[in-house]
């Protein structure tokens, strides 16, 4: 079931408000939307993991605005502790990929250094 505020009817305002040249109340429509998303993460940013169909003409302001509070989504968890929580669940998240690609290999090195796990049995 699709609530009022969900991203494909957000576009279809936005849409509709620039049709009837109202550019700047949809520029503030989607300030506002992306406002009060502001604490969903950068997964809900990821403008591909909502409902839009081929056929859904995507504003381009609310799909850069998207893209850009994914792009600059600051994640302040520990990389280690993301690291041995993708070791225990055996998989991870877009938002846990994210903050490990943003790692540099000069990074990476005391993590791994970090790290320890059971020696094989021989």
């Amino acid at each position: 079931m699709l609530t009022a505020d969900t991203p494909l009817n957000i576009n279809s305002a936005v849409r509709v408000l620039r049709k009837y040249c109202r550019g700047k109340q949809a520029d503030t429509v989607i300030a506002n939307y992306i406002a009060a998303h502001e604490a969903d993460g950068p997964d809900f940013f990821d403008i591909r993991r909502h409902h839009f169909s081929r056929d859904d003409l995507l504003d381009d302001a609310l799909r850069d605005a998207f893209e850009g509070k994914r792009d600059d989504y600051l994640d302040a968890r520990d990389p280690l502790a993301v690291l041995t929580a993708i070791g225990e669940r055996c998989g991870w998240t877009g938002a846990d990929l994210m903050l490990m690609v943003r790692e540099s290999p000069d990074d990476f090195e005391p993590i791994l250094e970090t790290l320890r796990g059971d020696a094989p049995s021989g």
